[in-house]
């Protein structure tokens, strides 16, 4: 697992819906790869991971060099565990989101569209209180689906962690390629949000945002206390590399 320069650009379809030419990926020049064998990042599990929410987000730039089978991007999902959980995954060339209240459901759906391997796509999740879940690959709805049962009650807190590029028990299902740019929010972003936000590097300070991986630490980031994938939200969710 390294750091790397990025060094590809977007054709993302803007606002207007023609294609926006030169758009960067993300705000940072760097990214973090993962081998797709035993490669992932351990970011503990903070209260700010299971604090009230008003609603979920997930979101992450993701550049796959394989599209074959689950691979894990952001990851707080473990079998046999009475706990909310939530994953942001990608399953063969499609990306994917699901939730569960850890109890009697959970609910997940897959993008429309195919990814393509050697190419930054961004991808997002969003699950509102009503237990709607949508999915957003490039700033474009790609799904919508219903969790069934009670949705999500982080409270009181579950004992899975989050993690980056694999999920935390069970199958490990790891991602092949390179991660930039993720995020969790205790709030539902709209699709103006996640348009607005996704090519910006965002100040950490944001309402809601409840962990921030900017993955451009280099090979020497350090985040003391606490890991050396550095957790820019403030609220000290820092990761390990494994």
């Amino acid at each position: 697992m390294n750091y790397h320069m990025k060094s590809l650009f977007l054709l993302l379809l803007g606002l207007s819906g023609t294609l926006l030419p030169g758009l960067q990926a993300q705000g940072s020049q760097y990214a973090l790869s993962f081998d797709g064998i035993n490669n992932y990042v351990h970011c503990g599990n903070g209260a700010t991971l299971n604090g009230s929410w008003s609603g979920l987000t997930l979101e992450a730039w993701v550049y796959p060099t394989r599209l074959a089978g689950v691979q894990c991007v952001v990851s707080k999902w473990a079998y046999h565990v009475s706990n909310d959980q939530y994953v942001l995954f990608l399953s063969g060339d499609r990306a994917g989101f699901a939730v569960a209240d850890g109890v009697t459901s959970e609910g997940g759906g897959v993008s429309a569209t195919s990814l393509q391997p050697y190419v930054w796509t961004h991808i997002a999740g969003v699950w509102t209180p009503d237990r709607t879940c949508r999915l957003y690959v490039n700033g474009r709805l790609e799904a919508t689906f219903t969790q069934a049962g009670n949705g999500l009650n982080p409270t009181p807190p579950s004992p899975v962690p989050l993690n980056l590029g694999a999920q935390v028990t069970g199958l490990f299902r790891p991602f092949a390629g390179s991660i930039d740019e993720a995020r969790v929010w205790s709030r539902a972003l709209s699709l103006t949000e996640i348009r607005r936000q996704m090519c910006q590097t965002l100040q950490g300070s944001e309402p809601g945002l409840a962990a921030y991986y900017r993955l451009d630490e280099g090979t020497a980031g350090t985040c003391l206390p606490g890991g050396d994938v550095c957790d820019a939200s403030g609220n000290g969710n820092h990761g390990i590399r494994f």
